[in-house]
């Protein structure tokens, strides 16, 4: 049953995006032990009219947001305390977790997986899991995921992978040397990459990982 659920999540999830043609912002807050906060924020405008035409009384609205709570949180595991919040000024759905390490991350990035993979094909990408490498100082990352949910839609010749913008940073306590992909900028005080892209530009050339090495 509770995969069936999420699968039901995942879909209804990647409809509301479609939908919106939405910005997704995300940011990544890593800690020197590697442990830290991940806050992702969508553009909620667009569903917010049309179910608040359906329902003046909000409470359409209310129950959408549970649900999308409950979704997300099934889809996670067991490992986060997801928080979620939604500003009705700006119709701007955010959630929230902390992890404690990377081994955390890497249970949720497994379960996430595995979430985005049922109803589909067996065929998968290779698979990254977080990983620091002590003595080359070397972070590895899994890369920017979510894209093969619009495969289906680009090849109907539907034009809406362009309007899935993706703007992503991760912040870190140390100074960045390099990183291995130049889509990914870093910042000036050397301690946050960035990411601004979209799900066509991913579709045609995928960042699969990302590997970031730290000065001394």
């Amino acid at each position: 049953m509770k995969t069936i659920y999420k699968f039901a999540f995942a879909c209804l999830l990647t409809s509301v995006l479609l939908l919106n043609g939405c910005s997704i912002q995300e940011k990544t807050q890593f800690n020197a032990d590697f442990s830290g906060e991940n806050t992702t924020t969508m553009d909620f405008t667009l569903m917010t009219k049309i179910l608040r035409d359906r329902d003046s009384t909000g409470n359409t609205m209310k129950g959408f947001m549970d649900g999308m709570k409950k979704g997300m949180s099934e889809a996670m595991g067991k490992n986060t305390n997801l928080r979620m919040s939604f500003d009705s000024t700006t119709n701007q759905l955010s959630m929230t977790y902390a992890f404690t390490n990377l081994s955390t991350l890497n249970e949720i990035h497994a379960t996430l997986q595995e979430n985005s993979q049922q109803g589909k094909s067996k065929k998968k990408a290779k698979s990254v899991s977080y990983a620091w490498k002590k003595a080359n100082k070397v972070l590895i990352m899994p890369g920017v995921e979510g894209v093969e949910s619009f495969n289906q839609f680009s090849k109907n010749g539907k034009n809406i992978d362009s309007m899935m913008v993706y703007e992503m940073t991760w912040d870190f306590p140390k100074e960045i040397e390099t990183v291995n992909d130049n889509r990914l900028q870093i910042s000036a005080n050397k301690k946050t990459i960035s990411l601004h892209t979209s799900a066509d530009q991913l579709l045609k050339k995928p960042l699969n990982e990302i590997i970031i090495t730290f000065r001394d």
